[in-house]
């Protein structure tokens, strides 16, 4: 009992701490110019995944885990292996809006970012940061985009995206990526 206490309490400390990051994340404005200093290179790479999509209007978790690609240039690949199969691309021929916003980042290529969304950039130690986009033009509608959130890790000037947070008017997306080679 006691180690379930000390896990839960470490598991609900990271929790606020990652909040906390993240709010502090917003606090930070960035120009295109700017960010593209600070931001590592990335190369192509294969992942786990698993995702978490809450719908707000309906208190529903929807969880799901597979298999993520990323190629350079290209886009990134979700190969989702439950509770269902199914693959859903983001590359230059599937879903455009999402992949210019994948390719602008790995890529360096923030005029594109910056056109559309006001950035923000945070760094809380020397291997992770953090990179939050919000809409310029916040569009009407049910799927409306508030903001999306990237964090990733650094090493040897190679980035790494760990986690992912898509936030719409109706719901709530986190990404977690793992086994990355």
């Amino acid at each position: 009992m006691k180690k379930i206490c000390i896990y839960l309490t470490i598991f609900i400390f990271i929790s606020i701490s990652h909040f906390v990051i993240a709010q502090e994340t917003y606090k930070n404005p960035i120009t295109a110019t700017s960010v593209v200093s600070k931001m590592p290179d990335f190369r192509s790479t294969k992942c786990t995944f698993t995702q978490n999509k809450y719908m707000k209007t309906s208190k529903i978790n929807l969880n799901s885990k597979g298999n993520f690609e990323f190629i350079k240039d290209e886009g990134v690949i979700f190969e989702t292996t439950y509770p269902v199969q199914s693959t859903t691309q983001y590359t230059a021929t599937h879903n455009k809006n999402i992949n210019g916003i994948i390719k602008a980042i790995t890529s360096n290529n923030y005029t594109y970012l910056d056109k559309n969304f006001n950035l923000y950039y945070q760094k809380p130690t020397d291997k992770l940061w953090i990179l939050a986009l919000t809409p310029k033009n916040i569009k009407q509608g049910a799927g409306e985009l508030i903001s999306i959130l990237i964090a990733g890790e650094t090493q040897n000037n190679i980035g790494t995206i760990k986690k992912m947070e898509i936030n719409t008017k109706i719901s709530k997306t986190t990404i977690s990526f793992s086994n990355c080679r």
